[in-house]
């Protein structure tokens, strides 16, 4: 039962619930027809109001680590590349809540920023940073860690990673 527009009220919990919608592993067309698809969603269904917007899962990460990527197709993880990440932008029109990315690779600093500023949550994630390159990355834009202790770089003593 909603309670107001944005609160459900789950039958199994008994609590308020909501959901955002995740996708990761994906080509720019397929990424591009996901947000097409979340916008249908979000225009004929009668959850619609459960649903706070889109978690992207990269595709912007290290390719520096095979170990990092998780469950990421190493063919579709790729170069920050701006005019897709604006083309996205874009067509999401403010649907996008959340972006993974890792703090490393070239780019990611502009990206985190890009993001930031228009209130979108960025977060480290299938990284291979050091310790350094996260701090910058947090410093930057970044606010959170997807996967922490998995698909990131473990604590070593003599070498500081992201964990």
């Amino acid at each position: 039962m909603a309670k107001t527009k944005t609160e459900f009220i789950c039958s199994e919990c008994d609590d308020m619930c909501s959901f955002h919608i995740q996708k990761y592993r994906f080509t720019k067309d397929e990424l591009a027809g996901f947000i097409k698809a979340y916008k249908a969603f979000k225009a004929t269904s009668p959850y619609s109001d459960m649903a706070c917007g889109l978690h992207l899962e990269g595709p912007f990460f290290s390719k520096s680590n095979g170990k990092s990527k998780g469950a990421q197709r190493g063919d579709f993880i790729r170069d920050i590349d701006f005019a897709e990440v604006d083309e996205l932008l874009s067509l999401a029109d403010g649907d996008i809540i959340r972006w993974d990315g890792a703090p490393e690779i070239k780019n990611s600093e502009r990206f985190a920023k890009l993001l930031t500023d228009k209130g979108i949550m960025c977060a480290v994630a299938h990284t291979n940073a050091t310790a350094e390159e996260a701090q910058q990355g947090f410093m930057s834009g970044f606010s959170h860690v997807t996967h922490f202790y998995n698909a990131t770089t473990a604590y070593m003593k003599r070498e500081q990673k992201v964990t």
